[in-house]
């Protein structure tokens, strides 16, 4: 989890924005992954829940050069594996995937993989 950490408000910390209804309450809700503004790329995840009374935060996810994906109805993430001696650049170790479900009253992790590709 996020502990503590606060989205920053100006926009170029805003890295992908995925509007669906993930929640499947009929209200779009939203998933935004925070970009790091450097070398690090996307370093956090956040799913918004749409209410009648506005945004809620519903689930956070750290992450470094993360990718934020719509997989059917459900959220996926992608990070690299970095083995001991890859630049920042050039990870080797293939790519952690992971697939967060709505599971009626909240996200939960339903499936985890690793393969060589980014996209999921």
């Amino acid at each position: 989890m996020l502990s503590g950490m606060k989205a920053p408000a100006d926009p170029k910390y805003v890295g992908t924005v995925i509007c669906f209804d993930f929640t499947r309450d009929g209200r779009t809700d939203m998933a935004v992954s925070i970009a790091s503004g450097g070398t690090a790329g996307d370093i956090a995840w956040i799913l918004f829940t749409g209410s009648a009374s506005g945004w809620k935060v519903a689930h956070t996810e750290g992450g470094y050069k993360l990718g934020l994906y719509r997989l059917g109805g459900d959220v996926a993430t992608s990070v690299p594996v970095y083995k001991k001696p890859d630049p920042n650049c050039c990870p080797t170790g293939g790519y952690d995937h992971e697939r967060w479900h709505w599971n009626g009253s909240k996200l939960a992790l339903a499936r985890r993989w690793h393969d060589k590709s980014y996209k999921v």
